[in-house]
């Protein structure tokens, strides 16, 4: 019986004590040292999220201003947008894609002003009941880069301008044909 304690005592083991606190130096208080251990290993959180306020200019020559572009936001009908941006932005591509992907024609601007501000003005209004696609996107590589040097990857902003879908000039119309009988 004495074997088979002295056995079970031996196979379970004793507990190992608690791991040794290094010290942080003399007159350092110990959680000092845990709490510089800790942070030392925390994750980065990456860059801040590019940051850019957006004015419409639409049809009926009215204008208003957004922070940012929700993604799926429904917009009125647009001639112009005008993106604003609090700091230089270098190798920035910015365009309008349609909902077959392809770009939007338009006449861009660009300007740097403390900030940088770019401007897009359709030469056809966007379309009614479509989809689109705000894309920034590095002009020669695949990031871009602020004043900082933080750099960004592609950002696309989908967005629907409001109302009933126009038809293609040009499309098919959707009759149906009737079978001739012999």
């Amino acid at each position: 019986m004495k074997r088979l304690c002295l056995s079970l005592l031996l196979l379970a083991g004793c507990p190992k004590p608690p791991a040794p606190v290094a010290d942080a130096g003399p007159g350092s208080e110990p959680d000092a040292a845990i709490d510089a251990a800790i942070d030392a290993g925390a994750p980065d959180a990456g860059p801040e999220p590019l940051r850019f306020s957006i004015t419409l200019d639409t049809v009926d020559a009215g204008t208003f201003t957004l922070d940012g572009l929700d993604a799926g936001a429904e917009l009125p009908q647009v001639r112009a947008v005008t993106l604003h941006f609090a700091e230089p932005l270098d190798d920035l591509r910015v365009r309008v894609m349609d909902w077959t992907d392809a770009v939007v024609p338009s006449d861009d601007e660009a300007s740097v002003d403390g900030g940088f501000v770019y401007r897009i003005s359709f030469l056809t209004p966007l379309k009614t009941g479509r989809g689109y696609a705000l894309l920034l996107d590095g002009e020669t590589k695949d990031t871009f880069r602020d004043a900082r040097g933080a750099e960004y990857t592609e950002l696309r902003l989908p967005f629907r301008i409001g109302g009933e879908v126009q038809p293609e000039p040009g499309a098919p119309s959707k009759k149906s044909k009737k079978k001739k009988k012999r």
